[in-house]
């Protein structure tokens, strides 16, 4: 009898502790960012006009409509326009790292992908694959 108690009790202290450990909140960003509109609406204001801005963006600029992300234009005069973000990662310490410095590596990119560099340097074997990106 004792022993029919304690595996009773055994499996009920089990079935509980699973579904205590089963209530996961997987991400409160969503929370979170309710929380602050609320706080503060001029944040959905922004955001409204943002949006706005875009879609005009979208509706009055050539070679946008429809073509973000594939197209099976092949000419030169066609370019892709990608938006770049860059992280500068650091301790807040005495380094510093000019807006100018991050525009000239991404102007560095632009001309590498541009095919505007020096590719004499190429294994001949691969100057067939070098081409512009057109980006």
């Amino acid at each position: 009898m004792r022993k029919n108690v304690f595996l009773l009790l055994l499996a009920v202290i089990s079935f509980t502790g699973k579904n205590i450990g089963q209530t996961v909140n997987p991400c409160g960003t969503a929370d979170r960012y309710t929380q602050r509109v609320q706080g503060n609406p001029k944040i959905a204001e922004m955001e409204a006009k943002l949006e706005t801005e875009i879609q005009y963006y979208y509706a009055h600029h050539e070679g946008v409509n429809g073509k973000l992300a594939r197209t099976t234009d092949e000419s030169d005069t066609f370019w892709y326009d990608i938006p770049v973000v860059v992280h500068v990662i650091h301790d807040y310490g005495q380094e510093y790292l000019a807006d100018n410095d991050i525009y000239g590596v991404v102007a560095e990119l632009n001309t590498f992908y541009a095919l505007k560099n020096d590719v004499s340097a190429v294994v001949p074997e691969f100057k067939p694959y070098i081409g512009k990106a057109q980006i």
